[in-house]
């Protein structure tokens, strides 16, 4: 099975629910075939989590837990990703 990974723009809080929009709901369910509570990844510019899918009724993804945190630092005024 593929791992599924999508973007998020906002940042992510355990167990907080993040609503999908029309778009993302349209590749998991009729795409990528994900089901209620199935498994993906999700990702912002820090960091990327484990999620279960929430379909019915409001459609919503809930991180779960950290999978890994980007490392960053700051040198000569820079911020610098690693």
């Amino acid at each position: 099975m593929p791992k599924i990974r999508l973007f998020f723009k906002e940042n992510f809080i355990q167990n907080k629910p993040l609503s999908l929009d029309n778009n993302k709901f349209h590749y998991l369910k009729n795409v990528m075939r994900k089901k209620e509570n199935d498994k993906i990844f999700i990702f912002n510019e820090r960091e990327e989590w484990c999620g279960k899918l929430q379909l019915v009724g409001e459609k919503k993804v809930i991180p779960e837990h950290l999978i890994k945190k980007q490392k960053s630092f700051q040198i000569f005024g820079y911020v610098l990703h690693l």
